[in-house]
């Protein structure tokens, strides 16, 4: 087997026969190439090619000691001249191959990998090359049949495996690709691309515990991997571990203060949590650094719709599409706001528009069937179901199409997403307040209670949750655990005269007499019509 691994790794003296006449340049030359003096080879090659211009062998030293200058330039030059002498050197074929593909000509690489293979095609190490250089050219297909081709042949060398795994995952094939990264890691324990890898295709099979797992070893391995902390912080974001994902982004940035990705990516992960005014910092900086970054002024127009700053969150908005007519992510964003602002043309028109552009945009497909069910367009189920089919891990996506299902009531229909939503995102509060009012209007007022404590354990001061569960307490009979539920929600919103009316119900029937009437008494000063009537039962 040829050692096309170690063109990496150092330089090797070939012992291919040469002219007699240059016989001493060579081995001065030869000695020199060994001892890593590149420029005193190379001059001693360059005087037997004067005295022999027909010498392979110098020719193809001499590209050697150009490439140990990383002169891939000279080198590939001398490997040519080599090839043309004798184009049945293997070696030459291999090296002027490597050259290419350092060059970035990998067409080029490809071909002299090929007429190499021809020579001997039992030689694992040129099918990888091969491959590496097909992978580049975006042949993914073609480099993974190289790739299998070199495991087959026997390449044991880990760097197989992580390339195969880097050509499957770019196939969109994760899982095959962390049995390679996993194969790789059974060669080299401490391969940071391998768990970097693994790690990705991890997050992108929604095993993101395993994703972080990884991204932390490569941390351990190299403390301060920036490509790491980038890759941790976007899962920890997915998770919804806001002050994590914003940790790590502290990191990234403090190493690179004008990151751009990093700077949105923060601004992402303060939105989530809230910090409006964090987020539009971030895209402030952005855009110092950039003018005329589209998604700068998408994302702080984000942050200022989220702060209930409509005005100028459209003028972001607008700004971002004035920069770039085809921002998907502005189409978006812009229809969300126009949905907010209650015109359902304007969203509709922005969605459409998005898809336009992308036709697999699952985002706008899903916010366009919301828009469209708000308004009782029979067409919504279809881009519901587009967006799914584009996207089937997207829990937001269910979840719409669950509640879709529910106001239609289809509640077996509805409770299959909604299962499914939670399935996806555990930390889904929407789909368990819809899965809880599905399991109502089924009579299943305990699976009911449950969801609303799933909800509330997301978010303890959903007051809406809290009324809710107090109906589903009621229900079961809990009375007193409804008081309490409808304690905090009144404590959240002091003017919920439905949640008076009902707490006075459940007072009555704990023995607090006095008392529920008092919150029959509130409940029709805020305008409950019910309350009036149901005093006379319960309060003569």
């Amino acid at each position: 087997m040829k050692t096309l691994f170690l063109i990496m790794a150092g330089l090797l003296v070939t012992t291919i026969g040469y002219s007699q006449n240059a016989k001493k340049l060579n081995k001065s030359g030869d000695v020199k190439l060994e001892a890593k003096d590149y420029a005193g080879a190379i001059e001693d090659y360059t005087k037997a090619i004067e005295l022999d211009p027909k010498n392979e062998y110098a020719f193809l030293q001499r590209g050697i000691a150009n490439a140990g200058l990383g002169d891939y330039s000279k080198a590939s030059e001398d490997y040519d001249k080599a090839i043309a002498i004798n184009p049945q050197n293997e070696e030459a074929l291999d090296r002027g191959g490597y050259a290419k593909a350092q060059l970035g000509d990998n067409k080029a690489a490809i071909a002299l990998y090929s007429k190499s293979i021809a020579l001997d095609p039992i030689d694992g190490d040129t099918y990888f090359f091969r491959g590496v250089a097909k992978a580049e050219t975006k042949d993914f297909k073609g480099a993974l049949a190289d790739y299998n081709k070199a495991v087959e042949l026997k390449t044991t060398e880990n760097e197989v495996y992580v390339r195969r795994g880097v050509a499957k995952a770019m196939s969109r094939d994760f899982k095959g690709a962390v049995v390679d990264y996993n194969k790789a890691l059974e060669l080299d324990p401490k391969n940071e691309e391998a768990y970097l890898g693994r790690g990705n295709a991890k997050s992108e099979t929604r095993d993101l515990a395993g994703a972080i797992e990884d991204y932390t070893k490569v941390l351990e391995i190299e403390a301060g991997h920036l490509g790491a902390l980038f890759s941790r912080a976007d899962v920890y974001l997915k998770q919804k571990e806001y002050a994590k994902a914003i940790a790590d982004y502290d990191k990234v940035l403090a190493n690179d203060a004008k990151n751009e990705k990093a700077l949105l990516s923060r601004a992402q992960a303060k939105t989530a949590a809230k910090d409006y005014k964090g987020a539009q910092a971030d895209a402030d900086k952005v855009i110092a650094i950039n003018e005329k970054s589209d998604a700068a002024y998408v994302y702080r127009g984000i942050a200022k719709m989220k702060a209930n700053d409509e005005t100028e969150a459209m003028y972001d908005f607008d700004k971002a599409l004035e920069l770039n007519t085809k921002s998907e992510l502005a189409y978006v964003y812009r229809g969300n706001l126009y949905q907010n602002k209650g015109d359902h043309t304007g969203a509709i028109n922005d969605y459409t528009k998005a898809i336009e552009l992308n036709p697999k945009n699952d985002q706008a497909y899903n916010n366009r069937g919301v828009v469209k069910d708000e308004i009782k367009d029979k067409t919504a189920m279809e881009d519901f179901n587009k967006a799914i089919g584009i996207n089937p891990t997207n829990s937001e996506y269910f979840n719409s199409r669950g509640n879709a299902k529910k106001a239609i009531k289809d509640y077996k229909g509805a409770l299959l997403d909604l299962n499914k939503a939670v399935e996806l995102d555990a930390k889904n509060e929407s789909a368990y307040l819809g899965r809880a009012a599905v399991k109502e209007a089924l009579l299943d007022y305990k699976g009911a209670n449950e969801d609303y404590t799933k909800a509330l354990d997301l978010n303890a001061n959903n007051g809406a949750a809290l009324f809710s569960r107090g109906v589903a307490k009621t229900k079961l009979n809990d009375f007193k655990g409804a008081v309490e539920d409808y304690d905090k929600a009144i404590a959240i919103d002091a003017n919920n005269a439905n949640a008076y009316y009902n707490r006075g119900v459940a007072k009555q029937k704990i023995g607090q007499k006095e008392s529920g009437c008092q919150d029959f008494d509130k409940a029709t000063e805020l305008g409950n019509t019910s309350a009036v009537n149901t005093k006379k039962v319960f309060c003569k």
